[in-house]
């Protein structure tokens, strides 16, 4: 029973002695902060409250990066690649729990010769977030409406699988010489499964 305490414990001590190895910043709204990459990576800390929400961005200086979004529970909510020949890509972050979230930048292929910079353009209330929703939502509803006539449901991003979902594509691609299937990120395992799906619905 004591080796057992032992172990849990060495286990236990060794995770939060890697963590604590990571370097921490602290983000300010509109201040462009620069760093050096390390091989474990590194933080940049922002607090919201619960409903409150942020926009960031980051890029990486002559280097890809692998940037993470941990909620404070430690859970990683969103996770992708930016290659260095990409421009920064604004990123949202919703607040479920209240608390500091962090934004964890890595090298993607252990290049830690370059660095990146990282932005936050707004950190906003649970009442602020919640009203630019609404306003979305009364400014687009045309848009809404369209997408809600037009929207193609698809049953499973996995190739293999039953084109049944995928068959009115037909109809749209039936004129198409040349289609093209891209991804709004690079780290994104769910767009490459399906655009594989629809290089066999296509074939």
């Amino acid at each position: 029973m004591k080796n057992s305490i032992h172990i849990v414990y060495c286990i236990f001590s060794f995770q939060l002695s890697g963590f604590s190895q990571q370097a921490s910043f602290a983000l300010a709204v509109n201040s462009i902060q620069t760093h050096s990459l390390s091989a474990g990576g590194s933080n940049n800390i922002f607090t919201l409250e619960k409903g409150g929400c942020a926009t960031f961005r980051v890029q990486g200086i002559d280097v890809s990066v692998l940037i993470r979004v941990h909620d404070p529970n430690g859970n990683i909510l969103r996770e992708y690649s930016q290659w260095a020949y990409d421009g920064p890509l604004p990123m949202n972050v919703h607040a479920d729990v209240a608390g500091n979230y962090s934004v964890e930048v890595l090298p993607l292929e252990g290049d830690t010769t370059g660095g990146y910079w990282i932005q936050l353009l707004s950190l906003n209330n649970a009442s602020t977030c919640s009203a630019a929703a609404e306003k979305q939502k009364q400014d687009d509803p045309q848009i809404i409406s369209w997408i809600q006539k037009n929207a193609i449901p698809v049953s499973t991003v996995e190739p293999g699988n039953s084109f049944s979902d995928l068959m009115p594509l037909k109809k749209v691609l039936s004129n198409a010489q040349v289609i093209g299937l891209g991804e709004t990120t690079h780290g994104t395992s769910e767009f490459f499964r399906f655009k594989h799906r629809m290089l066999q619905f296509l074939n």
